[in-house]
């Protein structure tokens, strides 16, 4: 994970990270008992400026600098018999990053 703040980017990568398979939200919530393991790729890049902003409550002590601009994610997930990859990235249609303080960070 990298985050740039002033130079507008940010990324996120993850490989082969380790995942139950149950087969359905249901199985999931009640039986807890996963039909296969897998694991995920996942490449999310954001960059750009689009635009900025910023808001601050003091009552609730808290404060944001944010830029508004663009992302493109890819991602795979396999399991033993089956391989799902992402057509190429993806580019989001709305994608912020920011800075927050809050509480005693204020």
């Amino acid at each position: 994970m990298a985050f740039d703040f002033d130079a507008a980017t940010a990324s996120l990568d993850v490989s082969h990270l380790k995942i139950d398979d149950y087969g359905n939200v249901v199985r999931a919530l009640t039986i807890d008992k996963e039909i296969a393991t897998g694991s995920v790729d996942i490449d999310l890049d954001w960059s750009g400026k689009v635009s900025t902003g910023s808001f601050r409550n003091t009552a609730h002590k808290f404060d944001i600098d944010f830029i508004r601009g663009a992302a493109t994610l890819s991602w795979a997930a396999q399991e033993p018999g089956f391989e799902f990859v992402s057509t190429g990235t993806n580019p989001g249609g709305f994608a912020e990053i920011g800075k927050e303080r809050n509480g005693v960070f204020f």
